[in-house]
């Protein structure tokens, strides 16, 4: 086996223990990573670099953490992604009747008309 080859194949098992200590702790700070791997804090920080851009790390100001599950979306398009059906209808009553409606139906369906 070559050089180059031993060194991507220790590169793969240190990227594995990284992601592996991370998802057990949570977060870890650099040092102890670099301590527990027996490497730079240097080269630890490119791994963690290689990992976060992989999208299977987060990295974090003095350490890694797990990547975030959450979407970061504008609150215009967010506001209403969790309303409730039963709140989307109180929301159309207010808007229709504060606007002149003055019969509402509603059926079984949950299907409102406005007359």
């Amino acid at each position: 086996m070559s050089a180059n080859a031993r060194k991507t194949k220790t590169a793969e098992a240190r990227h594995d223990a990284i992601v592996t200590f991370v998802r057990q702790q949570g977060f870890v700070p650099i040092s102890l990573l670099a301590e527990q791997l027996n490497v730079t804090v240097q080269t630890i920080r490119r791994d963690v670099n290689q990992l976060s851009d992989e999208g299977k790390i987060s990295r974090f100001h003095g350490g890694v953490g797990l990547p975030s599950s959450v979407e970061n979306i504008e609150y215009s398009a967010r506001k209403g992604l969790n309303m409730s059906p039963a709140l989307v209808t109180v929301y159309q009553y207010w808007y229709h009747h504060r606007n002149g409606c003055s019969r509402i139906t509603a059926t079984r369906g949950s299907a409102v008309y406005y007359q």
